[in-house]
């Protein structure tokens, strides 16, 4: 009678090691998938702010040749002017 107590006892601590280690499992893949679902929303993010990058990219280039244009209008609107003081 005492063998078989002693069984049961060894037979439940080691289930119950079983349940520890399958709850120290799962609270690992818990961690995991959270990581997984932040590492996912970090992409998420780096690929909008990648697409705001090259948008804001394309805006400067617009912007610089817009400015070029700018100069070269004021540049020729100035030697224009200095054309005309001359003559009066």
């Amino acid at each position: 009678m005492a063998k078989q107590v002693a069984e049961q006892a060894e037979f439940l601590r080691r289930a119950g090691e079983g349940l520890q280690l399958s709850a120290d499992q799962a609270r690992q893949l818990e961690k995991m998938a959270a990581l997984e679902r932040s590492s996912q929303e970090q992409s998420r993010k780096v690929s909008l702010l990648e697409a705001r990058v090259e948008a804001l990219e394309q805006d400067n280039s617009a912007l610089k040749d817009k400015a070029s244009k700018l100069q070269e209008k004021v540049k020729a609107d100035a030697k224009e002017k200095k054309g005309i003081l001359f003559l009066l």
